[in-house]
């Protein structure tokens, strides 16, 4: 059996800001003229605190996406307000 302590301390590190600051920086490459990506950077911080709130709470919900299953959809994790770049942000996390 698992000590649930340790698998709560990966899950609070990958949920902490700074993965998710960096897992958005590499989600973001190549896609920086994107519309959605400005808006979402605009507000970054805010963003990524209430993601991480979301997620550390389990109560993030998966939003419908609007493009094309391909290479990018299979690392989409989850999704949520900005679908596009919480899903690729979080399909980094941990890589």
């Amino acid at each position: 059996m698992q000590d649930t302590g340790i698998i709560e301390n990966v899950y609070e590190e990958l949920c902490s800001y700074e993965n998710l600051e960096t897992a958005f920086n590499r989600a973001r490459r190549g896609k920086t003229l994107k519309d959605y990506v400005i808006e979402f950077e605009a507000k970054l911080k805010e963003n990524l605190l209430q993601l991480r709130t979301e997620l550390l709470l389990q109560t993030y919900q998966p939003q419908p996406l609007n493009h094309q299953p391909g290479i990018e959809f299979l690392k989409i994790i989850i999704a949520l307000a900005h679908a596009e770049v919480k899903d690729r942000l979080l399909g980094d996390v941990g890589d």
